[in-house]
């Protein structure tokens, strides 16, 4: 007899949102790593406060960067999965163009036998990655095959979006994200970016000098060409801001009442490149 499971890792942000977590009913998750110097560590052995004060720090090869589960970690979750009498696994993960993550679960779906694996690249990170999730599991509510499901939603997620407003420069630069001589420049002049997650890429969409115009527009952008008549749930995520998350909670109330939406602390992954003060947001559509 066929039994299927949902399985993602920790970049998908998933934990952060209890009551999405419910409804998409993962049934396995995998840390990915933190590495800061020599040490590594996973989302669960750091928390939010302890990883701000690791980015407290002008020395790069001390700055916290992020790095994916290895192959090893992948086969010990798929036999678990296994021996719990899953015959089949639906793998969704962080954008294989973002992270190796989704390769290491290629690699270890060729070493476990006995069980089949799916994999699905969300095109996106953190809480981008939710919308597909939400996508697999509506599909194994209604019994669709999981060779099915894998085709419908690598097609599906080509099409899903999240912005994010980054308060600094700082934090892309640290991370690699930015080249010395943009970073610079965009210091000088004082730009605050709006960040497109699309398509497997991180790539800057729009910049303003004023860090609320930035955080405003980030929330447009993420709504662009939505109304109440369609049929689409809201994300918000924040980096250490909650007064942000509270201001951008009450104006989708307002601009959409009566529409469901979900407010969460963003995940490490994210975290390290928005910075204190960073706001992200993305959409569940629902067709």
């Amino acid at each position: 007899m066929t039994k299927v499971a949902l399985f993602t890792d920790t970049a998908s942000d998933i934990n952060q949102y209890p009551e999405l977590k419910d409804q998409v009913k993962v049934d396995g998750i995998i840390h990915t790593y933190i590495n800061i110097g020599e040490e590594s560590f996973t989302e669960k052995d750091m928390d939010q406060e302890e990883l701000l004060k690791r980015m407290d720090t002008d020395d790069t090869a001390m700055w916290p960067k992020t790095s994916q589960p290895s192959v090893g970690d992948f086969v010990e979750h798929y036999e678990k999965l296994k021996s719990e009498g899953f015959t089949d696994v639906i793998s969704v993960h962080v954008a294989e163009g973002l992270s190796g993550t989704l390769n290491s679960a290629r690699l270890a779906s060729q070493e476990v036998e006995g069980l089949n694996v799916y994999l699905v690249d969300s095109q996106l990170a953190s809480l981008g990655i939710i919308p597909t999730l939400v996508k697999v599991r509506a599909m194994m509510d209604q019994g669709m095959a999981p060779e099915e499901i894998q085709s419908i939603a690598n097609e599906w997620a080509l099409d899903n979006k999240a912005f994010a407003a980054v308060p600094t420069l700082d934090n892309l630069y640290k991370g690699g994200r930015l080249k010395p001589l943009r970073y610079r420049l965009g210091k000088f002049l004082n730009f605050k970016p709006i960040l497109l997650m699309s398509n497997g890429a991180i790539v800057s969409h729009d910049k303003t000098r004023d860090l609320a115009a930035t955080q405003d527009k980030t929330y447009e952008y993420a709504l662009e060409n939505l109304t109440s008549d369609d049929d689409f749930e809201f994300i918000i995520a924040h980096a250490w801001s909650e007064e942000n998350a509270k201001k951008y909670e009450a104006k989708f109330k307002e601009d959409f009442p009566g529409k469901k939406y979900y407010v969460g602390r963003a995940g490490t992954t994210i975290s390290v490149h928005l910075g204190p003060g960073g706001v992200a947001f993305s959409v569940i559509r629902k067709n």
